[in-house]
Parts: structure tokens; sequence; C-alpha cells
């Protein structure tokens, strides 16, 4: 028997890139998520995500992103294989207001996954970007402190941050329909030291403030321990529930 059951919940995403926002505080998006899956493998997955938006002008804004899931993966009566991902963003853009397409941004990030051995990893970067309707391309100079469990060890390295995102209208399906990738791509000049993240979400609305939702993340890391794996994947299907952000 197989059966999966997920619940999720969230404010609706408002775009940054454009100089047309208000100032203030705006809560774009809360989502609690859970799923269940029984067949050869017994799992469970459990995730949350939060992003802040606070414009201080119409084209200067910064941006609090953080997501934390936990999985576990048990075959028959063995021991489950858990692993827990947190992620957390701080991003500030500032947008040219005569080019409001183009825009310069300073990024912190901080990110954990045991399953990649990262016990802990820091990083810090500046660069540009360039966006429009459908397509964002971003790039910057990133210095990243990475903490492994061991037999690991700390290590420090730098490079560049390649971040292209798409969305392609899928109207044919159901009006509003969208699918969308993206993915942080980090060469270094450190060699076997690169990392990418990359996901893809399909959206697909059947009811004004519901969404039929099909979400697959991928992380991968060069060096890894060698004890632990260089690639977590995730997929995730459910339905998605969208309201009006909450300002203050």
């Amino acid at each position: 028997m197989k059966y999966i059951i997920l619940f999720l919940m969230t404010c609706g995403f408002l775009s940054a890139q454009q100089c047309d926002m208000q100032p203030g505080f705006l809560l774009e998006k809360i989502s609690l998520s859970g799923a269940w899956l029984s067949a050869t493998n017994h799992e469970q997955t459990y995730s949350g995500d939060l992003i802040g938006l606070n414009t201080w002008d119409p084209c200067s804004r910064t941006v609090f992103e953080t997501t934390v899931s936990y999985d576990a993966n048990k075959k028959g009566a063995g021991i489950p294989t858990i692993t827990r991902n947190y992620d957390g963003r701080l991003q500030h853009i500032q947008l040219f207001p005569n080019h409001s397409k183009y825009f310069w941004y300073i990024v912190a990030d901080e990110y954990h996954n045991n399953t990649l051995g990262i016990l802990f990893r820091q990083s810090y970067g500046s660069g540009f970007g360039v966006t429009d309707d459908r397509f964002e391309f971003d790039t910057d100079f990133r210095l990243a402190k990475e903490q492994f469990y061991k037999p690991g060890h700390t290590e420090q390295v730098d490079g560049f941050a390649l971040k292209p995102r798409y969305s392609i209208p899928l109207n044919f399906i159901a009006k509003n329909s969208v699918l969308v990738f993206g993915e942080e791509f980090v060469p270094v000049f450190q060699s076997k030291a690169w990392y990418s993240n990359a996901i893809g979400v399909l959206s697909m609305p059947f009811k004004p403030k519901w969404s039929f939702i099909v979400s697959v993340s991928d992380n991968y890391l060069r060096n890894a321990p060698d004890t632990f794996r260089r690639n977590y994947m995730k997929m995730t299907i459910g339905f998605q529930y969208s309201f009006m952000g909450l300002t203050l």
C-alpha cells in the first residue's frame, strides 16, 4: 500500500525586483508541510518556510528567508535514515531607479545538512543581477567557510555564485499555471570544492486560493566527507493555499 499526504499553508509570493513597492514590512510567505509515504520504505517529511521583506524605499529592500526540513526514511524494521536540512538567507537588494531590471545585492547564507556531512556553512557575497518577467540571472563573488562532520574538517573557499531562475507559463493546462526552475551553482577556485542547489516547482491553480504543487529540490556538494553522500534530493507533492501577505 502506498499513500502520500501533504498539507501546506503559504502566503502569496510577490516579486522583489520592481521599483513599485511601498515602504514597510511584508510577511511574504509562511508554509508548513508534512508528507507520509508507506510502501517498501516508510518515509516521513516535515518542513517549514518563512520569507519576510522590508522595503526601505521603492528601489531598496531587505529579504529574509529561512527553510527547515526533517526527513526520516526506514526500510522494514531497520534503523531510520534521518536528514535535517536548514537554510537561512539575508539579502539586501538595491535596484537602479532608471533601469529597475538591473540591481546589485549583498547576501549572507547559513546552511546545514547532515546527509551531506555539513555541520555548518557560512557564505557571504556581493554582486549584480538582471531580471524581467520570466528570467532572472544573478552573479556574485562568494566567500564561504564549511565545517564538516568527522572525518571531514573545516575549509575556507571562495569563488563565484551563478544563479539563473526561469518561469514558464502553462496556461494551456490551467489558468495561471507555471513551472519555475532555479539553481545556485558555486564553482570555487579550490579544485573539487564546488556546490550546487537546484529547485523546480510546478504550480497549477484549480480554485482562486488553492493550487496543486509538485516540488523537486537537489543539493550537491562535491567535497563532502568520504563517509557521507554528495547528493541530497527531495520531492514533495501536495496542495497549496495562498492568501494576502501580512503587512506591518
